[in-house]
């Protein structure tokens, strides 16, 4: 019986370890699923804006940003793609992801994301320097995100 019981600690121990572990895995930093997909600059919101921001509306697709440009948020919110027309110019990818306001008006995030220069049309195709990036972006609850610098 004493042994049984013993067996039966042992056991129920193992199984909370693992639960706990399973708690404890690695999450890697992603916006949430209403960030995903196309972003296109818009130019005059951006240049009216009072504080330096960037402005971005939702867009179909890149091509559809035409030269101004725009940026996808991948599947996964776990990145992003600049491009223009379908030239891909970087990528970034999030390493850190705060979400430091939210309301029925919209969210916003302080987020730090790593990017690469090596897109087809890159400023200098032979710099492939990670760049570490602090970004504020903010989410309007209309399909606009504003972007800045901390």
């Amino acid at each position: 019986m004493t042994r049984f019981f013993i067996a039966s600690i042992a056991a129920l121990l193992l199984a909370t370890e693992a639960t706990s572990a399973e708690k404890m895995a690695v999450v890697e930093p992603a916006l949430p699923p209403h960030f995903r997909g196309v972003w296109c600059y818009n130019k005059i919101a951006s240049e009216d804006a009072i504080e330096d921001v960037d402005i971005y509306d939702r867009g179909l697709n890149i091509p559809g940003c035409a030269n101004r440009g725009g940026f996808t948020i991948w599947p996964n919110g776990g990145g992003y793609t600049f491009g223009r027309f379908d030239v891909v110019r970087n990528s970034c990818e999030f390493e850190k992801i705060d979400l430091t306001e939210s309301s029925g008006k919209g969210e916003k995030y302080k987020a730090r994301v790593a990017c690469d220069n090596s897109g087809e049309d890159a400023d200098d195709p032979e710099d492939h320097e990670i760049k570490h990036i602090d970004l504020i972006i903010q989410y309007d609850g209309n399909d606009r995100l504003i972007i800045s610098n901390p």
